[in-house]
């Protein structure tokens, strides 16, 4: 739709031109740097319009091939970030593997350190002497045996 208007605007812009030309058919001096010539008033508005049209459409081509390039980088960048983006979601879900590996075998740790423990203390009642000796040792009393240090 923008492109009608375009062409729309530019097809009243040039009959503006073309009307402005037929009725400026005088002669007119035109000095440019060193050279001097004379030429219809209609044909020098003709040729400054046709030259600004020139210019314009040079600096939208350079502008336009400049964002080319630009969205020509930033399309790499952005496949280069998306392989980098990948990559890292790889390596997290590794990650996790592996993390969701070692808390089995910390649990499994766990497990086997309160079974230790168990087994532990009933040995530890198992052999705990009973009676008055044990009683004195438990409380810090001389120790009475054969390799008991006399003072």
């Amino acid at each position: 739709m923008i492109a009608l208007y375009f062409v729309a605007a530019l097809l009243v812009m040039l009959l503006v031109v073309a009307v402005f030309a037929s009725q400026n058919v005088h002669l007119v001096d035109v000095n440019l740097l060193v050279w001097r010539f004379s030429w219809p008033l209609g044909v020098i508005v003709l040729a400054a319009t046709a030259a600004g049209a020139v210019v314009v459409a040079l600096l939208g081509l350079v502008r336009q091939v400049g964002l080319s390039l630009r969205i020509h980088d930033a399309r790499g960048r952005l496949r280069r970030a998306e392989t980098r983006l990948e990559s890292v979601r790889t390596e997290l879900e590794k990650a996790k593997a592996a993390l969701s590996r070692k808390e089995e075998e910390l649990s499994a740790a766990r497990g086997e350190i309160a079974a230790l423990k168990e087994q532990l203390e009933e040995l530890r009642k198992r052999s705990a002497p009973e009676g008055p000796v044990a009683a004195g040792a438990a409380e810090g009393g001389p120790p009475h045996g054969p390799g008991a240090r006399r003072g």
